[in-house]
């Protein structure tokens, strides 16, 4: 099994649904909650279907595009973007600062 951390959107709904990894160990890679990493999934557009036991493409935000992207891009937001604050960059005689505003 590959890591977890390198694992693009629908390798990770599979090993799931596949029961091969658990929304647990997702939640452990990423020190996460089990409710947190199903909050992101959901986001994307699966949902657990019960009885069949599996994560199923089917909810209104579903893109295939983001099958391929990795789920840590997901996961482990920009923390200034998540924050919603920007970071300016200056330079003076080859130093170099980062400011948050």
């Amino acid at each position: 099994m590959a890591d977890i951390k390198s694992m693009d959107v629908s390798t990770v709904i599979n090993s799931v649904s596949l029961g091969e990894i658990k929304v647990n160990d997702i939640a452990v890679a990423y020190g996460k909650t089990d409710r947190t990493i199903q909050k992101h999934i959901k986001s994307l557009g699966y949902v657990w279907d019960a009885k069949e036991r599996k994560y199923l493409p089917t909810g209104d935000s579903y893109n295939k595009e983001n099958d391929n992207k990795l789920f840590s891009d997901f996961v482990e937001p920009n923390p200034m973007q998540e924050l919603g604050k920007k970071e300016t960059r200056t330079s003076s005689n080859n130093k170099s600062t980062v400011k948050v505003v």
